[in-house]
């Protein structure tokens, strides 16, 4: 039986822990076996390969720098290293093969409440960031759009950085 549904959106984490742990990145490997029907233990009949991934990362991961000034970037990256790490391997899982062409990254700013300005601005992995923050509805917003449009060019590409124009 194939699956009826064509969309997952992976969105793990706690933005307030600081300490070790995989929760993104075992839970990436365990969605990606099941999208890819590798579950060794039962085997399955449904078949998942035409469902996509949309996978809200974190900006710093997978290579991509957090750019603020006066080192504060750097600073920034030190305190969340084993957030990172985790979105690293996250990223890994849906970056391998077999996933990648139907997979979109998104890389957000740092994640607010109740500052939504409707604009969503997108920039490079080695930018500065034209704004440190981006508000989870307009993250949210920018992504069922870029879901809904057939034209979208982000499954399959590198990740996407983005942060709200204030």
């Amino acid at each position: 039986d194939e699956s009826k549904a064509d969309l997952v959106i992976m969105c793990i984490g706690n933005g307030d822990s600081t300490s070790k742990n995989d929760i993104r990145t075992a839970s990436a490997r365990a969605l990606s076996n099941v999208l890819r029907n590798e579950n060794k233990q039962e085997q399955s009949s449904s078949s998942y390969s035409h469902v996509k991934a949309v996978v809200i990362s974190s900006m710093g991961a997978g290579g991509s720098q957090i750019k603020i000034g006066f080192g504060m970037g750097r600073m920034i990256e030190f305190i969340l290293r084993n957030a990172l790490k985790d979105h690293d391997g996250q990223e890994a899982v849906f970056l391998s093969k077999g996933m990648r062409h139907r997979t979109m990254i998104v890389r957000p700013t740092h994640l607010t409440e109740g500052e939504s300005t409707g604009r969503v601005i997108m920039f490079g992995n080695n930018e500065k960031s034209p704004t440190t923050r981006t508000d989870r509805k307009d993250l949210a917003d920018w992504t069922v759009k870029q879901m809904m449009d057939e034209t979208n060019v982000h499954f399959g590409s590198p990740p996407v950085n983005i942060t709200c124009a204030h």
